[in-house]
């Protein structure tokens, strides 16, 4: 495991927001996390190309404990519902979302 202080990398004073993560049984998380909202192209038709969002936010994976997929994350003021959940093996997490 990574053995760095990651809260460095995940504090709200800087690039980070706060997430509210809630789901069954009244199951309540805040995390700080890194939202990245890209868009990518994705080929239709052949030749054309539409602009599709790909949500995703990175975390610590320590903060992750209990959260599942189809779950709800609330980061700057917009529902998501975790689509997966990828962990790195040194201690981060990518969350992809839909919205």
């Amino acid at each position: 495991m990574f053995a760095e202080d990651l809260s460095l990398f995940f504090d709200t004073d800087d690039f980070a927001d706060e997430c509210v993560i809630t789901g069954p049984d009244d199951f309540e998380a805040t995390i700080n996390v890194i939202l990245d909202a890209v868009t990518e192209p994705v080929g239709i038709y052949g030749d054309t190309n539409v602009e599709a969002s790909n949500h995703h936010f990175i975390c610590s994976e320590d903060d992750l404990v209990d959260v599942k997929r189809g779950m709800t994350a609330t980061v700057q003021g917009k529902d998501y519902t975790i689509a997966r959940i990828a962990v790195d093996q040194v201690g981060v997490a990518t969350v992809y979302l839909n919205k």
